[in-house]
């Protein structure tokens, strides 16, 4: 049996169809594929967010107790101050008192 142009030409065409379905089944693996990696890097980009989320949470916590005890340390400085002030007011008028009560004290002195 010869083979002619018809019975050649359907093998081509055969042939071409097999092509072409490997073609279509190598892109949808190929995309399959794309897919999956495309889902597996957004799942761990979400998983890096929610660590950087979960680190600057932190860190904002740390800067708000180092400002409240900065807040803390100036209230307490001021207060020191205060109380080291009136001591040595205290004393001076103390002195002055106790011991300039003749006929002209440095303190006004009236006794009650």
């Amino acid at each position: 049996m010869d083979w002619g142009a018809a019975e050649w030409g359907a093998i081509a065409s055969a042939a071409a169809a097999i092509a072409t379905a490997a073609a279509g089944y190598m892109a949808l693996v190929a995309a399959n594929r794309t897919i999956k990696a495309t889902k597996e890097a957004a799942s761990e980009n979400a998983a890096l967010l929610r660590d950087q989320i979960e680190v600057q949470r932190q860190e904002l916590a740390e800067i708000k107790l180092a400002a409240i005890e900065a807040d803390r340390r100036q209230k307490l400085l001021a207060a020191y101050s205060i109380f080291r002030l009136t001591g040595e007011v205290h004393a001076v008028v103390s002195f002055a008192t106790n011991n300039h009560q003749g006929e002209n004290p440095i303190i006004p002195f009236r006794a009650i």
